[in-house]
């Protein structure tokens, strides 16, 4: 007999039931998972979603676009996968650079319980903040399964 754990992914690594959910909330507002942008904004070291959906991105014909601090990139582990998938990867540290080509933009908050210090995490905490401004350029910006249409 086989199994599928669909309820909580492995801790800290993965949350796969989390990425099917992003992935068909995408297709049910914008028609498709092809053809798109897809830009991960935040703590993707740590973030469980972000490593789960970049994997299950590679089933389709994207982009994808990281951006976060140096000290809190999607590691290397999902980065090789997504391009031995040959899926286009671009990484940035400024938002608004990244914002022109973004379809969906996918927010994960910076994970407070994972630093070392409060030091470490109070130098980091507010790198990315989402105002109406961040947003004047895309129609479309995701968010903890939320899809705002502009």
């Amino acid at each position: 007999s086989s199994g599928i754990n669909a309820e909580y992914g492995d801790g800290i690594g993965e949350h796969p039931t989390q990425a099917l959910l992003d992935v068909f909330t995408i297709r049910e507002e914008i028609g498709t998972v092809n053809g798109i942008t897809v830009t991960m904004v935040g703590d993707l070291k740590h973030g469980r979603t972000v490593h789960s959906l970049a994997r299950l991105l590679t089933l389709y014909n994207v982009k994808i676009q990281y951006v976060s601090p140096p000290e809190l990139v999607m590691p290397e582990e999902v980065t090789e996968y997504v391009r031995a998938k040959n899926i286009p990867q671009t990484s940035f540290t400024d938002l608004q650079e990244a914002m022109p080509t973004t379809d969906v933009l996918y927010v994960t908050r910076i994970q407070k319980e994972r630093f070392p210090s409060p030091e470490a995490y109070e130098k980091v905490k507010d790198s990315y903040l989402i105002t109406p401004e961040t947003l004047i350029k895309r129609s479309r910006v995701w968010s903890s399964c939320t899809l705002f249409l502009g």
